[in-house]
């Protein structure tokens, strides 16, 4: 598994929405207050990341984790258009 995950979320309690944007942070960039790319190298990386956020989050918590595929993942468009492109392993989001 190689390319990217779009993590979203809705946790309730602040310490919680901490420790779920850590690990995002380390991992990847924040694309909304509550959304992230993450890159993801391998399936190891995949199941670290979902384990770790899994641990972090209780019942009443949302998390959502999309891994598109690689076509839909070029034809993401980041907007309003800036001149910053952000490059996901082989896979250049705008």
């Amino acid at each position: 598994m190689q390319g990217a995950c779009i993590v979203s979320y809705d946790i309730f309690d602040d310490w919680r929405r901490h420790l779920v944007a850590g690990e995002c942070a380390r991992r990847g960039f924040r694309v909304q207050q509550s959304m992230w790319v993450v890159p993801i190298r391998s399936t190891i990386d995949y199941r670290l990341l979902t384990s770790r956020i899994h641990n972090a989050i209780k019942s009443n918590d949302r998390v959502l984790i999309h891994v598109p595929c690689r076509r839909c993942l070029r034809r993401v468009v980041h907007l309003p258009r800036s001149d910053a492109t952000f490059q996901t392993g082989d896979h250049l989001l705008l």
